[in-house]
């Protein structure tokens, strides 16, 4: 390391533990890239009203070189700009600032695929080139989120993971590590919440007795949480599937029913958390939106399509199951397709306040019903995640989140999904070329860029509109892509390299099995 220039990031003082924890993170991976000591000092003086960092050797004659670029970052932007001796980055807010220490990262050559240890590549240079660097970004959707269990395995890597490919977002879909939640989380400038079934599955929109004693339970499980838990979630069990046949609730549908429901909840809910967001939840036979009871306001939409088809967008007009009207019955409409759902419920619900909460990263969705045989491999739908946050941010939508549950060391050591940094990128740009992301994946993570081509962008999953003849197109396709990917194993001098693609071979032969099974029962059996 001797002959070595010396190296300084210079932070603000007396600021908070998001921009500490960005200048921790830029010290930390620039000591792994460089293999030198890089001190993290404070400025002299305080030279901005905004977060900033000044990566160099001489913090004395850094400029605010940003502020006239001031109006162009939105809430998590963030601004880069090198020269000859380091360079500069800033941003409006804290979490900006940790976004651009990523950036930078990732401009010299840092990616984060997975979490965990083994998702990262981190380069090795000899100095920092970074002259001529000049960027502005900033992310379309507003909150970008996931969900997981808080005892799931993974809890810690995931929270850590998030920020990394852009997240802002997380949520716990149970009560359990919800007190562990703040702490696991500090420094990483994440809205954490909370989503998870509170109230029994059948309930009366109208017996006083029982309504007051679910709203003492209100009130002391919100006083009971962290004051970190930004939004609470909390919602009846999923088997809504009858209604209550009392007197006062016969003349209602079930979903009318729920929202009778959520609107008494919300009001008690903001008795002891004033700004509280409270959700009615569209999910299963909630679907469709109520025909006659409004929400007061206050109260939120959250969207779940858990029936979709995931081998198409919900955008699909050939999709039987997302696109189309389906009325099994008129009072419950619970058997409308999902773009249709989405668009009517805009007409009630304020968009900038949904939540769209999907499974496209969801292992164990793809683990259970019919969707069994795929033992919780994620597909490869990259294009089809695109299309359908492109037509969730068309309707105004500004919160998306999928489920991540069971993306663990477990699954990474089956399974190379590359959905799981595509949902990141997408949510902060849906337009991105995903061709050219799936090169650079292949390049930096299994060193063969001409591996891209055995990775499709939808793939299918999903038996219930798939025909023989059309399994029978995608058993051809990935028996092509498996032996490209053999021979590229044999040729791999690397031994980290060869054993990445020799997984990703054994993923093939399983997805080979899996399609040939689906072929072998469709038009037979009723998935």
């Amino acid at each position: 390391m001797i002959g070595k220039p010396e190296i300084k990031i210079w932070i603000r003082s007396n600021t908070d533990e998001v921009e500490k924890f960005a200048g921790m993170e830029l010290q930390r991976y620039l000591f792994q890239i460089l293999d030198q000591p890089v001190d993290l000092v404070s400025f002299p003086n305080n030279i901005s009203n905004s977060p900033i960092i000044y990566l160099s050797g001489d913090g004395q004659n850094a400029p605010a070189v940003f502020s006239r670029h001031k109006e162009n970052l939105l809430s998590d932007g963030y601004l880069l700009h090198g020269t000859q001796n380091g360079a500069f980055l800033q941003a409006q807010t804290p979490r900006g600032l940790l976004y651009a220490v990523y950036g930078i990262l990732k401009y010299l050559g840092a990616r984060w695929f997975f979490p965990g240890p083994e998702g990262e590549v981190i380069p090795h240079l000899k100095g920092l080139e970074l002259a001529g660097l000049d960027l502005i970004d900033r992310p379309v959707i507003q909150q970008r989120g996931v969900l997981i269990r808080g005892t799931d395995r993974y809890l810690k890597e995931w929270i850590d993971f998030a920020p990394k490919i852009g997240l802002n977002a997380f949520a716990l879909e149970t009560h359990h590590g919800i007190h562990d939640l703040p702490n696991l989380a500090r420094g990483r400038g994440l809205h954490l919440r909370l989503r998870r079934h509170f109230f029994p599955t059948i309930f009366c929109s109208q017996d006083e007795y029982n309504l007051h004693w679910e709203e003492t339970l209100v009130k002391g499980y919100l006083q009971s949480l962290p004051d970190e838990i930004e939004s609470i979630h909390i919602r009846p069990a999923d088997a809504q599937g009858k209604r209550c046949t009392c007197a006062v609730d016969s003349q209602y549908s079930l979903t009318d029913q729920v929202m009778r429901f959520t609107n008494r909840m919300a009001k008690v809910a903001r008795q002891v958390r004033p700004e509280m967001e409270y959700p009615y939840v569209a999910y299963q036979s909630t679907w469709g939106p109520p025909p006659q009871v409004k929400p007061d306001p206050g109260v939120i939409l959250s969207l779940a399509p858990i029936h979709r088809c995931f081998n198409h967008a919900v955008t699909d007009p050939d999709c039987p199951i997302n696109s189309p009207y389906q009325y099994n019955e008129l009072f419950d409409r619970s058997g409308y397709g999902v773009r249709p759902i989405f668009e009517e419920h805009m007409k009630e619900f304020d968009p900038t306040t949904t939540f769209v909460v999907d499974y496209w990263v969801d292992a164990s969705y793809f683990g259970r019903g019919r969707q069994k045989l795929w033992d919780r491999r994620i597909p490869n739908i990259g294009g089809i995640l695109q299309r359908d946050i492109q037509f969730y941010h068309s309707l105004g939508i500004s919160s998306i989140w999928t489920f991540v549950v069971f993306v663990d060391d477990t699954y990474l050591e089956k399974f190379t999904s590359p959905l799981i940094f595509q949902y990141g990128n997408l949510l902060w740009n849906p337009d991105i070329d995903l061709r050219a992301g799936i090169r650079d994946f292949c390049q930096q993570y299994l060193g063969d860029e001409s591996l891209a081509e055995v990775f499709p962008l939808e793939e299918p999953s999903d038996p219930r509109d798939i025909t023989p003849e059309v399994w029978d197109k995608h058993i051809a396709r990935i028996s092509k892509t498996l032996s490209i990917t053999r021979e590229k194993a044999t040729r791999e001098k690397n031994d980290l390299f060869r054993k990445r693609i020799l997984r990703l071979a054994k993923e093939q032969e399983f997805s080979l099995g899996v399609m040939q099974m689906y072929k072998k029962e469709a038009g037979t059996t009723k998935l």
